[in-house]
């Protein structure tokens, strides 16, 4: 018992945080939304239409969203399954089976990471956008990129070398691609010796991930899908 109150109470502030960020993000847009409606109604009645739809969508979006935390403060206790196991082994030992320097791997990673940045922000500025890091916000993008009529691009950036096949996506960036499916972009940056490829998506995710998870692992191959893609480029590496 003592230990359910203790969950709850913990439950209790990680919901609050996230109902608040969820009714903030999405609050923000239908409000910019309805405001540009607002102002093509007169001039462009097509975009006013398009805007008043996807505002529609997002205060759908948003009953969803609260509907389904309203359901996770509903706690109950019930007896422990055990689903899997691990075995924890210090990070020294692991070097010494594997002869593999971990520390390298890091450094080798954060930089592709930064390339991948790079051509990113790169791309945005050749499709006459003004993007900006917001990498340390910690809001579930990487790059907020601004089009030429005022519409916002939220871009998480996954930089890998060509190999590579998983791609970890944090519970806040899933979110932050379902509370605005309209806006939001995985780029998907591919990195070899020779080239670099971009592939932009949209709708990336099928659906909100286990409560529980932190972050899930996604297959490369099966997040390409031709219907979701709005960009791919290859850049030759000189």
């Amino acid at each position: 018992r003592p230990y359910l109150e203790k969950f709850s109470a913990n439950q209790k502030i990680s919901l609050d945080k996230l109902e608040a960020a969820i009714k903030s993000r999405l609050l923000s847009e239908i409000k910019f939304l309805d405001e540009t409606a607002e102002e093509f109604k007169s001039k462009d009645k097509l975009n006013s239409e398009r805007c008043t739809k996807q505002a529609e969508e997002l205060a759908a979006r948003l009953t969803d969203r609260l509907e389904e935390i309203s359901l996770r403060r509903k706690i109950s206790l019930v007896p422990p399954v055990v689903v899997s196991c691990a075995l924890i082994a210090p990070r020294s030992r692991i070097e010494s089976l594997s002869g593999k320097n971990f520390s390298l791997d890091a450094d080798a990673r954060k930089n592709v990471e930064q390339i991948a940045m790079h051509v990113v922000t790169e791309i945005e500025r050749e499709l006459g956008n003004r993007p900006a890091d917001v990498s340390g916000d910690k809001c579930g993008c990487d790059i907020e990129s601004v089009t030429p009529d005022g519409q916002r691009r939220f871009i998480e950036v996954k930089g890998r070398t060509v190999d590579a096949d998983i791609i970890t996506v944090t519970k806040n960036e899933i979110f932050a691609a379902l509370n605005s499916p309209e806006n939001f972009i995985l780029a998907i940056v591919l990195l070899d010796e020779k080239n670099i490829s971009v592939t932009y998506l949209q709708h990336p995710f099928a659906g909100s991930p286990d409560p529980n998870a932190s972050s899930v692992n996604y297959k490369i191959s099966s997040l390409i899908r031709r219907e979701n893609i709005l960009l791919q480029k290859n850049i030759p590496v000189c």
